[in-house]
Order: C-alpha cells, then structure tokens, then sequence
C-alpha cells in the first residue's frame, strides 16, 4: 500500500516537474511568437503548474522516511529522516524545489534569464540520481539522459501550453505552432535517439526487453511512437489547413494536440515506475 501510493506520488512529480521545465523552455523560446494575452496566460498556467508542483515535492520529500520504513514508523526514525533530508538523495528535491520557487516568481515578474535557470535546475534533478549516474558509463548516459529530458519536458510543456491557448476562446496561435513545429523536427529526433542509446547502454542483452524494466521501457517507446505519429499530422495536414483558415482545422488540432497530451502524460507515468520500481539489471 505505502509503496503503491509513493509510486503515485513519485509520478505526479514526474509529470508537474516535467511539465513546469517544458512551460519555462517553451517561455524562454516561444515568448516573441504569442500574442500579450496568450503570454499572460501561459504564464498563469505557468504558475499554477510551479504551485502544484512545489506542494507535490514537498509531500514527496516528507514521506521518503515512510517509504524507506514501509511504514509510518518511519517518520519517527532518526536515521531514515537523516537518510531522506542531509544526505546526497536531498539533492533531487532541493534542485526540484529551487527550479519551482524560481519559475513561480519568474513567471509573474519575467526575466530573460530565470525560465532558463528554472528548466536547467529542473532537468539538473533527473541526473541527481538513478542508473544513468551510477553506472560505469555515466560519462555517456548523462549528456544523453540531459537531451532526453529536456527534449520530453519541453515537447510536454509546449503541448500544455498550446492546449491552453486554444480554448482561451482566442484565435489559433498559429505563428507560435509554426515556430515550435519548426524546432520539434530538429529535436524529437535527438530525443529519441537519445532514449535509444541509453536503452542500448543500460540494458544488459535482449532478454531483458521481456522483464519488467524492459517491457515498461518498451511501452514508452510505443507512447512516443504515438505521439510521433500524432505530430507528424499537425504538421503535415492540420497546420497548413489552419493558416489556410479552413473550416474544422480548429477542432482537429485541438483533438490531435489533447490526444498528444495524453500520450506524454502516459509515457511519463511509465518512465516514473520503470525508474522508481524496476533496474534494468534485474534478473
């Protein structure tokens, strides 16, 4: 039960983190193509996502000594709470924490600098731990981990934002989608690539793609096929039929961009219980 709920909470995390980084990126890059009102409310949706993002950290942290303990007890354990709060595993939520706090106050009083500070300090939490910076080939797993995680976390956070924008009951914000498709096909690919290369580095031989860890690892792979897929016809179809001003390009980029939400969500949710429940050294 204790382990079950951490790992809920350890995927909420995921995702507000993950999704609080992409909506600081998506600011620092995409400011100059939204209008006042669609920046403003980015920024608001900004906001809460740090807001909620900040409580969900804070909850995390101060159930670690009830997880270590697999029970309550744990929170009455010296030892467990000095494990969880001083020693080097404090480091994800305090990067965690420091990257939220900065975002919240940089998105009602911007800076040009603060979005990005913000996304690197909570990108920085993903390599604070896990395999990738305890294994032999960290030197490599890193820098590939650091492109897969910037690369998911804004590809989410600009389809969060884009979403919102298009039920603000404004027009589409076309030239914004235009200048993100435009950077989505220079980066996906290195995202992906990234993903597979560390799968390669990780995973000890083929048999391990059929035990748990490998067979998560290869649901997130069919997530990202999906969502793949899914913005291949944003660019391909439905963005030139929206700048055309075409009758329902509104409604089909506004169902294509929920069904690509769902899927990155989805896809975070397994990389949060693939890392948080399953080593890819498994047996």
């Amino acid at each position: 039960m204790i382990d079950a709920a951490w790992l809920l909470l350890r995927a909420g995390v995921f995702v507000l983190v993950l999704k609080a980084a992409g909506l600081a990126t998506f600011m620092a890059f995409q400011a100059p193509d939204l209008t006042p009102a669609g920046l403003r409310r980015v920024r608001l949706l900004t906001r809460i996502t740090a807001a909620c993002g900040l409580l969900a950290v804070l909850v995390q942290a101060l159930a670690e000594p009830v997880h270590l303990a697999g029970s309550v007890a744990g929170l009455s354990d010296p030892m467990l709470r000095r494990l969880a709060w001083f020693s080097a595993a404090a480091a994800v939520p305090l990067l965690r924490l420091a990257g939220l706090l900065l975002l919240w106050v940089g998105a009602r009083r911007p800076h040009a600098g603060m979005p990005v500070i913000a996304a690197l300090l909570l990108g920085g939490s993903f390599l604070a731990s896990g395999h990738a910076l305890t294994d032999t080939h960290r030197l490599l797993l890193l820098p590939l981990l650091a492109l897969h995680v910037l690369g998911a976390a804004f590809w989410f956070g600009a389809v969060a934002a884009f979403l919102s924008l298009m039920l603000s009951g404004e027009g589409p914000p076309v030239p914004a989608l235009g200048a993100f498709s435009r950077r989505a096909v220079r980066l996906v690919p290195l995202m992906g690539l990234a993903g597979v290369a560390m799968a390669l580095v990780l995973l000890p031989d083929f048999a391990a793609l059929a035990r748990p860890y490998g067979l998560l690892l290869l649901a997130k792979a069919l997530l990202f096929t999906g969502v793949l897929a899914l913005a291949a016809v944003n660019r391909g179809r439905l963005l030139p039929a929206l700048r055309e001003g075409r009758a329902r390009a509104r409604g089909a980029v506004l169902a294509v961009l929920s069904a690509e939400y769902v899927l990155l969500l989805a896809a975070i949710v397994v990389a949060a219980l693939m890392t948080g429940a399953f080593s890819p050294y498994d047996p």
